[in-house]
């Protein structure tokens, strides 16, 4: 939002909206150079608070945000499995972050685990929400509700439901949300596997 153009008398200030990278990462090179506040939205984290920021003519300037994701997962094994070695068992870990941050004043939805779900794609490693073989996870979801896990303690979760997967390289990630408004997803790292061609079923 430009603070300088709403300060030089402009009655119709409109905000700027962008979106970050697959990595992680952001950039915009068409903003006029100015004093702007900064704020993150529509993520899977409890956001920091706006940050006021002077953007100069022909300079680029480089910020940098770390923020507390609603919660963190891990993938901590996959193993091929099956008489076929094209099936997989993926054991990860979630912590949710409940215990992080003041909730108070905060719907209990933003924070509650609500799902975690596999993601796999034989085509790109950037594999998320829109890139991802659904036929090979369809199954691969876990549901829960308050209750079910002790908020701020690690707990592990098996998943055998990724079957028949053709020969080839695979990039898999977890992805796990609770029931916050945009439904986001928080990551894990994402890993590598082969299944071998001469074993994988026909």
């Amino acid at each position: 939002y430009e603070l300088s153009w709403e300060e030089a008398g402009h009655a119709n200030t409109q905000s700027r909206f962008f979106w970050g990278k697959a990595d992680g990462t952001f950039l915009n090179t068409k903003i006029f150079a100015g004093k702007y506040r900064i704020t993150l939205k529509e993520g899977a984290f409890y956001a920091p608070e706006p940050e006021v920021v002077y953007l100069k003519e022909n300079r680029l300037t480089r910020l940098d945000y770390s923020v507390i994701p609603y919660a963190r997962v891990n993938i901590d094994e996959i193993t091929l499995t099956g008489s076929k070695q094209n099936n997989l068992e993926i054991k990860y870990t979630i912590e949710d972050t409940e215990k992080e941050v003041n909730t108070e004043g905060l719907d209990e939805g933003l924070y509650t685990l609500s799902e975690a779900q596999v993601f796999i794609s034989s085509k790109s490693p950037n594999v998320g929400v829109n890139n991802s073989e659904t036929k090979y996870t369809i199954r691969a979801k876990k549901e829960f509700e308050r209750g079910d896990y002790e908020p701020g303690v690690p707990f592990q979760v098996v998943e055998k439901n990724v079957r028949n997967l053709d020969p080839g390289k695979y990039w898999v990630r977890i992805g796990v949300r609770t029931a916050n408004p945009q439904k986001r997803y928080n990551f894990s790292t994402i890993k590598e596997i082969v299944v071998p061609a001469q074993t994988a079923e026909k």
